[in-house]
């Protein structure tokens, strides 16, 4: 037996950051209240260094809830609308607009940050917008030009 000490260590700031609160041990559910800032979340004294020079302060703009136990339950999710400075809560096909009161509850599971002072850097509609891989139609154009490699062979044998 050696004295031991377990350390994460944060390189970088990302821009989006996500945090997973373990609520879930085994088969159990945790309900331990965690108080989680909405505002101001300062990261820089777990991050080894920034690079970029940027703040890293995260501010909350969304979270997925998580009510009843581990075998059953419901999922719910609360995301501000930052043009009307408004928290809504998104709960199956209801959606109302809730106090900043019920964003802080023990059914946090899943917390969205967005890094402060890079609202002209990171543009998420673009990234919402941009094209994504079709898996299967690579793979169809693999097969064609595998059959075409096939025939260029063929012929010249």
């Amino acid at each position: 037996q050696q004295k031991a000490k377990k350390q994460i260590v944060i390189c970088k700031c990302p821009h989006i950051l996500i945090i997973q609160l373990k609520r879930f041990i085994a088969t159990k559910k945790s309900k331990i209240f965690v108080d989680f800032p909405i505002n101001g979340l300062d990261m820089s004294k777990f991050v080894q260094y920034n690079p970029e020079g940027f703040p890293m302060e995260y501010d909350l703009f969304a979270a997925a809830y998580h009510s009843g136990e581990s075998d059953y339950g419901h999922y719910y999710a609360i995301c501000k609308n930052v043009v009307k400075d408004k928290w809504y809560k998104f709960e199956d096909s209801r959606v109302k607009e809730i106090s900043r009161e019920q964003i802080i509850n023990e059914d946090a599971y899943l917390l969205f940050y967005r890094r402060r002072g890079l609202e002209n850097i990171v543009d998420l509609e673009s990234i919402y917008q941009s094209t994504f891989i079709n898996y299967q139609k690579m793979v169809i154009d693999l097969e064609n030009d595998y059959n075409e490699i096939n025939k260029i062979v063929d012929h010249l044998i």
